[in-house]
């Protein structure tokens, strides 16, 4: 299954653009497959961009942002349900 077509991923927020960029490209290092996308209904962050990707994937690209210094605001698992989207936040 793709990332792009998935009922069940996470999406993390930044506060800045700048943050959500250099997210996209420390990400493409780490062979984790994800998506920069704009953020969905429901979620909220100082830029309207977020990176999808899997929640199988959460600590390691939790732990490769960190590596690489790239700050981040939030994490929420999401899921597509009956035509709805159902976000809940990931502590």
């Amino acid at each position: 299954m793709s990332i792009l077509t998935a009922n069940e991923y996470c999406i993390k927020t930044f506060p800045s653009t700048h943050m959500a960029l250099a997210a996209e490209k420390a990400a493409e290092e780490s062979g984790i497959e994800f998506l920069l996308v704009p953020l969905p209904i429901g979620i909220s962050a100082s830029c309207g961009l977020g990176i999808k990707y899997f929640y199988a994937d959460h600590e390691k690209l939790t732990a490769f942002l960190n590596e690489k210094q790239v700050e981040t605001q939030g994490n929420y698992y999401c899921i597509k349900e009956k035509g709805k989207l159902i976000v809940t936040e990931i502590k």
